[in-house]
């Protein structure tokens, strides 16, 4: 999630050519496991579903609780 943070915050200070100031917004989305809840397809889907938390109010990193569901379920 800090890395997440970092990410976004920077994003902030790039100096794009023909770009305001801050017109680059990053909103990634974060997803954590470990043990048996460690499997990709789930991270990725609960990875999207942060992302798209994230997007919906720019500029900001989403994560939340892993709630493991079967897989092939969003």
């Amino acid at each position: 999630m800090a890395l997440a943070e970092e990410l976004r915050a920077a994003g902030l200070d790039l100096d794009l050519c023909d770009a305001e100031p801050g017109s680059l917004t990053l909103s990634p989305g974060v997803a954590v496991a470990a043990g048996d809840d460690a499997v990709p397809e789930r991270l990725t889907v609960e990875a999207g579903a942060h992302l798209h938390r994230a997007e919906a109010t720019r500029n900001a990193v989403r994560a939340g609780p892993w709630t493991p569901g079967p897989l092939g379920v969003a």
